[in-house]
Order: C-alpha cells, then sequence, then structure tokens
C-alpha cells in the first residue's frame, strides 16, 4: 500500500450490525471512564488538568462532557453524531484524523472502536494516525481486545500484557 492514499468511506460498521444496539445509548459511564483516565495517567507524571486530550471514538460524547465540566481540555472525534452531548465533535474515521501531528498529550478509546467484528476498518493505519497527532512522550489509552502492535509505530507498549486497558507511550 505503499504510495497509494487508501480510499475509506464515511461508513464504518458492518453491515450485519445495523441495528441502534449500544452505540445509541447512554451505557457509558462517564465518572468511571474518568477515574480509570487520571489512575492511569497521574504514575506515568502527566498532569490531567494541563493535558490535551482526544477521545477517539467518543460515541454520545459523555466522557468529553465530563472532562470540559472539570476544566480540561478535550476534543472527540466519531465517525457519527450520536447522544445530546456539549462539546462538540469531529466527524471523521480514525485513519484519517483530522489533526496536526503530535497534537495531543493524551489520546484516549474504548475497545469498542477496534472491534474488528463490528467495525470495518483498518487498525493498524488507526494506531498509526493515533501515533502521529500524539506528541512525544504522550500516552495513548485504549482497551484494545486484539493484537495490532504492527501499527503501533513510534508506541512503545507500557502496560501488563493481561490488562484489558492497553497504554503505550509514545518515544
Amino acid at each position: 500500500m505503499e504510495g497509494k492514499t487508501p480510499k475509506f468511506t464515511r461508513r464504518v460498521r458492518k453491515t450485519f450490525f445495523s441495528g441502534s444496539g449500544w452505540e445509541n445509548t447512554g451505557f457509558d459511564n462517564a465518572e468511571i471512564a474518568y477515574a480509570i483516565l487520571k489512575e492511569t495517567l497521574q504514575p506515568l507524571g502527566i498532569d490531567i488538568k494541563n493535558s490535551f486530550i482526544l477521545e477517539v471514538g467518543s460515541g454520545n460524547g459523555l466522557l468529553l462532557d465530563l472532562l470540559k465540566e472539570k476544566g480540561i481540555k478535550a476534543v472527540g472525534v466519531d465517525v457519527d453524531h450520536r447522544g445530546g452531548n456539549k462539546t462538540p465533535r469531529v466527524l471523521s474515521r480514525v485513519e484519517r484524523l483530522p489533526f496536526l501531528n503530535e497534537a495531543f498529550n493524551v489520546v484516549i478509546s474504548s475497545g469498542n472502536v477496534f472491534d474488528s467484528i463490528q467495525y470495518d476498518q483498518d487498525q493498524n493505519l488507526m494506531m498509526r494516525e493515533i501515533s502521529r497527532v500524539l506528541k512525544s512522550g504522550g500516552v495513548y489509552i485504549g482497551a484494545i481486545q486484539e493484537d495490532i502492535e504492527g501499527g503501533a509505530q513510534g508506541l512503545k507498549k507500557i502496560s501488563d500484557k493481561r490488562s484489558s486497558v492497553q497504554v503505550y507511550r509514545k518515544v
């Protein structure tokens, strides 16, 4: 694929998962996600209050709203608008993040973003884009169930392999 720009549609959901499902519910618990985020960043020496955070696959925007309420600078990106959140999100595929190189201290995503059963997307390219927008020394936190190490260029895994939340630091 060297030298060729892949063509992507805006639609990522596989057709056999066409119902409304969990994506359109308020299932996310923003307070729990925030606590995990804070608990993960603190031992790494990253102050959440002074970070610029990108939430990839921001869904209904509940975590973004909570971050905004706590005075934390954050932006979300998702392929669809869902929910009635207060914090605006950018519409984009993860494989083509519309942000400058090294724009964020922290990038986060839920495990559903990398779910190859439900979504048709290039996971290695997604990881390369996450690495591209992450500042040197920055951290990516994601609940990744699959082995997508091939796309983690410039990212060093620093979490326990048994953990459901994977943590990478940009070197």
